[in-house]
């Protein structure tokens, strides 16, 4: 896929991940084609997320925008399976809720909950 920078991109919200972003101008053409003899070259421009590569809504909002600060009782993994976060760390956890409407009018809600180690944690001086 070819990207492209334009002013012409809107933002608004992921509908993967309900955050606002900004949006990017994305080429999901064929590209070269030969048809019957004639050459070209095909360009279906879309304009995505930057963050997830996901299609833009242009109207809806963040309901929910919470971080809360955790010391983790068991393992958690990560997407690939891979331990991320070990017993006795501490982690941010993010919970944001959000919603937006589709191309038909019908309103989504998102929900994404993220974890991550801190990496630098604070240290209380005794």
């Amino acid at each position: 896929m070819n990207s492209r920078s334009s002013d012409e991109a809107p933002s608004g919200i992921c509908t993967c991940c309900g955050d606002q972003c900004e949006g990017m101008l994305v080429d999901e053409g064929i590209g070269s084609y030969e048809y019957w003899g004639a050459k070209g070259v095909h360009h279906d421009w879309v304009c995505v997320s930057r963050c997830c590569e996901a299609p833009i809504a242009e109207e809806g909002g963040i309901v929910v925008n919470i971080f809360t600060t955790h010391v983790a009782k068991k393992k958690h993994k990560n997407c690939a399976g891979r331990i991320c976060i070990k017993p006795g760390e501490k982690y941010v956890k993010h919970y944001r809720r959000s919603w937006y409407i589709d191309e038909y009018g019908n309103r989504k809600g998102v929900v994404c909950i993220e974890k991550q180690k801190m990496q630098h944690p604070l240290k209380c001086a005794h």
